[in-house]
């Protein structure tokens, strides 16, 4: 079972984790996020949020994340209402979110770091895997989606003009073939493709066309 409040970085006195809480009650000194558990996968460093500048977001059935180039904060979404409460951020530079139909996994990129990772659907601050490099198809990794059956996971590198699919089995991804890559093989329309934001829309630069591929 995991476990998240928050920690005074002087005396050490725990929090709920409310949000509300912003300095310890004991001494007035500074909070930080601090997180246990026996979940699998390597736990990242927590920051205070909330992140400005959020470019992308993605949402779960009880939680939702928003992510920017100050990192991603993550929400507790309350299924009747909507309503999103600040659990926690990591502060990796994210370009891009998608969850995976089963709400078990979040994709996010990286086109500073040139990086896709994998991470624990209700905590992304556990990730299981990170893939990056242009031979992976991730130089400038920018917009991520995930097929429908769950299977497959789709990242466009802006900076070379690709297109990388990569197959998932359980929590980890291998990438598949070689990445489509703007003009070879007479491809074209992935020249500078990246995200618009939460709509998932892809383009290229000064609103060059979109292009369908067949999957």
């Amino acid at each position: 079972m995991s476990h998240i409040d928050l920690g005074c970085t002087r005396c050490g006195a725990s929090h709920l984790a409310d949000m509300i809480t912003l300095a310890c009650k004991d001494c007035g000194s500074p909070l930080d996020v601090r997180y246990s558990g026996a979940d699998s996968g390597r736990s990242e460093s927590q920051i205070p949020m909330p992140f400005h500048n959020a470019d992308a977001i993605v949402s779960g059935t009880n939680f939702a994340y928003a992510g920017g180039s100050g990192g991603i904060t993550s929400y507790t979404r309350n299924p009747s209402t909507g309503a999103l409460t600040a659990v926690f951020g990591i502060g990796n530079p994210t370009t891009d979110l998608a969850m995976s139909v089963d709400e078990t996994l979040v994709f996010s990129t990286d086109a500073v770091n040139d990086r896709l990772t994998v991470r624990k659907g209700d905590q992304v601050n556990v990730s299981f895997q990170t893939l990056s490099g242009d031979a992976n198809g991730l130089d400038g990794a920018s917009a991520v989606a995930v097929s429908p059956n769950d299977d497959f996971v789709y990242v466009t590198g802006e900076a070379q003009g690709t297109l990388a699919v990569f197959q998932r089995s359980g929590n980890t991804l291998s990438l598949v073939g070689t990445p489509l890559r703007e003009g070879v093989n007479g491809i074209r329309g992935l020249a500078g493709a990246d995200s618009d934001g939460p709509r998932r829309s892809r383009r290229g630069p000064r609103g060059s066309s979109r292009r369908p591929y067949q999957r």
